[in-house]
């Protein structure tokens, strides 16, 4: 099967048909000579015989009227694309420049300045920041250490006097001891 091509001037639209190549359609398809198949379009089909395996070369006038039937479907579309593009290309300019202004706008304003300024200073005041907490944490730890320590010095005093308070009142109970006691005398 070979296929058709056919084009209607009133509907402009293009239709493709099936066309039986079994059959004998020598007598009704021009076949084109060598020198001029190569200036017009062709359809070449292998299969089958007669016309079939043969180039068929259309008519000037079938080419220039599917050409311009293609180009009558195709043009308007193609037509408001390129508007649709344009229009695209215009406004994408306009938000470029808006876009343009607006940064210029803030890169010239002071408060934008400063603000550059300390974002520029904020690694600084980080490892300050850093070393304030490290010197916090060091001295915590020291804190922590210097209670245990009084602590246990307190404990330690606490301990001593206890020890001092009962060497006191050991003493005095030997002192107690060692005293003098008037002897009783007895009544006999």
């Amino acid at each position: 099967a070979m296929e058709a091509i056919q084009y209607s001037e009133n509907q402009q639209e293009l239709s493709i048909s099936q066309v039986d190549c079994s059959s004998n359609m020598a007598s009704d398809v021009p076949v084109a000579e060598p020198a001029v198949v190569s200036e017009l379009d062709a359809v070449e089909n292998i299969e089958g015989s007669g016309a079939c395996g043969k180039l068929v070369a259309f008519p000037a006038e079938t080419i220039e009227q599917l050409t311009s039937g293609l180009m009558g479907l195709l043009e308007p579309d193609i037509q408001q694309s390129g508007v649709r593009v344009q229009e695209l290309l215009r406004d994408q300019e306009l938000l470029l420049s808006m876009m343009k202004e607006a940064r210029e706008s803030y890169t010239d304003r002071p408060e934008i300045q400063d603000i550059v300024a300390i974002f520029n200073d904020a690694p600084i005041y980080r490892s300050k920041l850093q070393a304030v907490n490290r010197d916090i944490h060091s001295i915590c730890d020291r804190v922590r250490r210097l209670k245990q320590r009084a602590i246990k010095l307190q404990e330690s005093k606490q301990r001593q006097e206890i020890a001092n308070a009962d060497a006191l009142e050991r003493q005095r109970q030997r002192e107690k001891h060692l005293e003098a006691k008037p002897a009783s005398m007895p009544n006999s």
